[in-house]
């Protein structure tokens, strides 16, 4: 037997299920969502790095001396 995980817009839920009970040989499972294994608090941080990036706020470090007065050593 074979398996497929499929991803169904929840606004077609209806319409998938009542062509899957039209299909005899295919049996229903199911499916239970996974809990990220990431803090969801970090992936906030993170997300918000990416925007902060891609607007522009950033600060670079080019060499040893650059990055120790950018951490106050």
């Amino acid at each position: 037997m074979i398996s497929y995980t499929i991803q169904i817009p929840e606004n077609k839920k209806s319409f998938f299920e009542e062509l899957l009970n039209a299909i005899p040989f295919v049996k229903r499972v199911d499916s239970v969502e996974k809990e990220s294994p990431y803090n969801s608090e970090f992936i906030k941080k993170i997300e918000e790095s990416k925007k902060q990036y891609k607007q522009g706020k950033f600060s670079s470090v080019n060499n040893e001396k650059e990055l120790k007065e950018l951490l106050g050593l």
